[in-house]
């Protein structure tokens, strides 16, 4: 009997503090949802930045996966990786410099298919991808990818301990701003992230298919889309943002 009160204490003192967490800001909301896709890739939460809650375990796991996927081991390593993907083009212009020559054939779409045809595999892909991006956005063609992963590094270098918090939120809304300015809404902004995943892929892995496939990170999209709760619906492009740290 006692053991059964007990329990049931428990119960309620853990539905307390589940219906008492605090919601994210629609600010810090916004950050989130600028790298949704890759959160709820990793099955994390939106509410955190990064994903994760602030954690010596969530540290741990933050640490060694920067560590592996970035090679990021301090706050200097996040510091360069970030400057490279805002202010140095990242790979945006990686792509539009190594298909520069291309650009003619853009909006012409009988002279793309041409071209198209003269390449093979890995090219052709890549290729097709540059006519896709540069074709809806010009020179920011992939930028959304870049952005978007500056974006998530933020909060995943605050987790791993590399930026205090207020130094990740800050930094955050700064780059939300130019996020912000450079598309005009979140469609536009999440396809070109998608079209940048999708030469990201082909430039880096040999097989295409499975969880790393640009058909699979499109449809966690459109899951978040038709989720109960979207934060791409919910919060508008144009959100007056407010420093809420």
């Amino acid at each position: 009997m006692i053991v059964f009160i007990y329990g049931i204490i428990l119960l309620v003192i853990v539905f307390i503090i589940l219906r008492s967490r605090k919601k994210p800001s629609p600010t810090i909301k916004w950050f989130n949802t600028t790298y949704a896709i890759l959160t709820v890739a990793n099955r994390e939460s939106l509410d955190y930045p990064g994903g994760l809650t602030n954690s010596l375990i969530n540290k741990s796991r933050m640490e060694d996966r920067l560590k592996e996927w970035w090679g990021i081991e301090s706050k200097e390593d996040a510091d360069s990786t970030i400057n490279w993907l805002v202010n140095e083009g990242g790979h945006n212009i990686e792509l539009l410099k190594s298909n520069s020559k291309l650009r003619l054939y853009t909006f012409n779409l009988n002279d793309s298919e041409k071209i198209l045809n003269t390449y093979s595999g890995r090219k052709k892909l890549i290729a097709q991808t540059f006519f896709e991006a540069y074709g809806r956005f010009g020179e920011k063609a992939i930028l959304g990818w870049d952005l978007s992963r500056a974006m998530f590094l933020y909060g995943a270098c605050y987790v791993a301990g590399y930026y205090t918090y207020e130094e990740a939120m800050d930094k955050s809304l700064a780059l939300a701003k130019t996020i912000q300015h450079s598309f005009n809404s979140w469609e536009d902004f999440i396809e070109s992230y998608l079209l940048g995943h999708k030469y990201w892929v082909y430039t880096v892995f040999d097989d295409y298919s499975g969880s790393a496939s640009p058909e699979h990170r499109r449809k966690i999209y459109n899951k978040i889309l038709n989720r109960k709760e979207n934060p791409f619906k919910e919060l508008e492009w144009n959100i007056e943002f407010k420093k809420t740290w």
